[in-house]
């Protein structure tokens, strides 16, 4: 089995994911393949004003709590990840700039997990928290459409509310 244990921006100011580490390591003593991609810091380095603008989108508000979905547009998450082109098209009328970086974040997205399953990954598990919900749903979004034989799983305090697990499941971003 070759699992491929992610953390995609927005997580925090660069602080190393210590959770994927734990399980990282127990994988690897029970005798699976894995490998580690901290997407966060990734696309801080490679594209440092994408990930400024998804640190906007998601810390915009109170300063001091993130929204639910990872932004407090919900139109901006939602017509972005369940790719509705009438919202989307409506969205960048009203916000140009949030269309821009729906669009940008989904791309990006795109590519870093046909980076992962090309290197062989049969499963995704992500590492979420409410400030990266939306990323990481549109990295679910784009393995579905790159393999829809891969499994995802989604693991950490960004799914612990039930109703974040069912909208998961009802729209097949997670097994």
């Amino acid at each position: 089995m070759s699992i491929a244990l992610t953390i995609l921006p927005t997580y925090t100011n660069k602080s190393v994911p210590l959770g994927l580490a734990c399980i990282n390591g127990a994988l690897r003593e029970a005798g699976a393949a894995v490998t580690v991609h901290d997407l966060d810091l990734e696309l801080s380095t490679s594209n440092f004003a994408l990930y400024s603008r998804l640190h906007h989108h998601a810390w915009s508000g109170d300063p001091r709590t993130v929204n639910f979905l990872g932004s407090t547009d919900s139109a901006l998450v939602l017509h972005s990840v369940f790719e509705n082109r009438e919202g989307l098209e409506a969205l960048g009328r009203r916000d140009p700039q949030a269309r821009e970086d729906a669009g940008a974040a989904a791309r990006w997205a795109g590519e870093a997990m046909e980076r992962i399953l090309a290197a062989g990954a049969r499963e995704v598990w992500f590492s979420t928290f409410v400030s990266n919900l939306w990323p990481t749903m549109l990295a679910a979004r784009a393995v579905r459409r790159l393999d829809s034989e891969v499994r995802l799983v989604f693991g950490g305090p960004g799914v612990f509310d039930e109703p974040v697990r069912a909208l998961l499941l009802a729209n097949d971003l997670a097994d």
